[in-house]
């Protein structure tokens, strides 16, 4: 870049300052949390997809 000697330059510094996010939210457990694993809680058997009856099946060709 050529610059004509009876010009005046201004040089720009600009600063960049780089801050952390905040601080991430953490699951933490003491020792008197319950686990729930293995506390035999009811559950449902049913399985919740749902198979519609082929009805080629049934059919005697």
């Amino acid at each position: 870049m050529l610059v004509p000697e009876n010009s005046t330059t201004t040089e720009l510094t600009l600063t960049l300052r780089l801050r952390g996010g905040p601080p991430r939210k953490r699951v933490t457990f003491t020792r008197n949390t319950v686990d729930n694993e293995h506390l035999n809680r009811k559950k449902s058997k049913i399985c919740c997809i749902y198979h519609a009856q082929n009805e080629c099946n049934n059919e005697e060709s």
